[in-house]
């Protein structure tokens, strides 16, 4: 019986230890233990600014691989399952020391603001037409139409002789308001929808870019406020604007 007795006294202690030996594991290396994951944060600490472009060739220079806790990862950083998905973008936000990149913080090149510029609405009222090819992330061309009411600015009638003379005179083609070339040649359109409010796009198996699933009704474009304020200040002189895509960019 004081055998029994020792033996269970000493599985008693063994299983003690065992299991104080298991908290201290778990306490001070739990962390090691559990499942990690890769992410990437800004390489040695730099901030990264805003409008810094990612390629393949920067890539490393900008940015290094941080093993941190599975659970830690959310689904929009940037892992090295997804990096692919961030390469030829250019950050919309800063991203600072130590924090991991996500899908938040880039876009696709042609869709951010350069230096300057911000996106501006372009009112279905300015345009002249809205069945035309342009798609999110195309560059244009915007071309000065003269409105009616502003032709009849220029029109003017004389009497010679009993008889009433209409006199008109062509809308003047000037710097400021040019007519036989656009008023901006590199605008890039940040969005164009149709009136489901959905991105206007190429109908299925479609040949030609103008076999649209929807007809635009508004738009954004990347502008500088200057330029912005010139065709804002054209449309309130009467004259209309026309866009004319240059093709995809993407």
């Amino acid at each position: 019986m004081q055998i029994k007795v020792r033996s269970l006294f000493f599985v008693a202690i063994g299983t003690f230890v065992i299991g104080v030996s298991m908290f201290l594991l778990i306490f001070f290396r739990g962390q090691e233990l559990l499942p990690h994951q890769i992410v990437f944060v800004p390489n040695g600490g730099v901030k990264l600014e805003e409008h810094t472009q990612i390629t393949g060739q920067n890539f490393k220079a900008l940015l290094m691989p941080k093993e941190v806790l599975a659970a830690a990862v959310s689904p929009n950083m940037i892992t090295l399952d997804n990096m692919e998905v961030i390469m030829n973008k250019t950050l919309v936000m800063p991203l600072y020391a130590d924090d991991a990149i996500t899908l938040n913080h880039v876009r696709d090149d042609v869709l951010v603001p350069r230096q300057g510029e911000n996106e501006y609405p372009i009112p279905a009222s300015w345009l002249e037409v809205m069945d035309w090819t342009g798609r999110s992330g195309d560059e244009a061309e915007i071309w000065l139409f003269p409105t009616n009411q502003l032709k009849q600015q220029y029109t003017t009638k004389s009497v010679k002789e009993a008889h009433v003379e209409t006199v008109i005179q062509p809308v003047p083609d000037t710097v400021e308001r040019p007519l036989k070339k656009p008023i901006l040649d590199t605008v890039r359109l940040r969005y164009v929808v149709d009136g489901t409010n959905r991105s206007v796009k190429n109908a299925t198996e479609a040949q030609d870019r103008s076999d649209a699933t929807g007809e635009p009704v508004k738009m954004k474009a990347n502008l500088t406020p200057e330029q912005y304020a010139q065709l804002k200040g054209a449309v309130e002189e009467g004259y209309k604007l026309i866009v004319v895509a240059k093709g995809v960019l993407r």
